[in-house]
């Protein structure tokens, strides 16, 4: 039995809890798709892993202007309609795209 390391992929769809509006249309989904090295690229910093001094304990910190350009690129709409997006639609789509990044070990 061997042990191999995955992240999500393929798109996704996000139901928002709260419509936003895209251009002059008002959404109430988006489409996630994996986001790319270009992606990454433009977004700048998205997050950084965090070790405790006193302990072996790593956490994740994201950055959310970095993270508000990569939910952007990944779910095509503009830059605006991310920054009006409601915050817990914002985290939850954070989280999301941290599933595309985040390798998971699989057997």
């Amino acid at each position: 039995m061997s042990d191999s390391v995955t992240a999500a992929t393929g798109p996704r769809v996000f139901t928002l809890a709260k419509p936003i509006t895209v251009i002059d249309a008002t959404v109430t989904s988006v489409t996630i798709t994996p986001p790319t090295g270009r992606h990454l690229m433009k977004a700048g910093s998205v997050m950084r892993f965090v070790t405790r001094a006193d302990s072996d304990e790593t956490s994740v910190e994201v950055n959310a202007e970095g993270m508000g350009k990569l939910i952007a690129a990944c779910c095509n709409i503009p830059l605006r309609s991310v920054e009006m997006m409601a915050a817990g639609d914002f985290m939850m789509l954070s989280a999301e795209l941290m599933g595309f990044l985040a390798p998971t070990a699989t057997s």
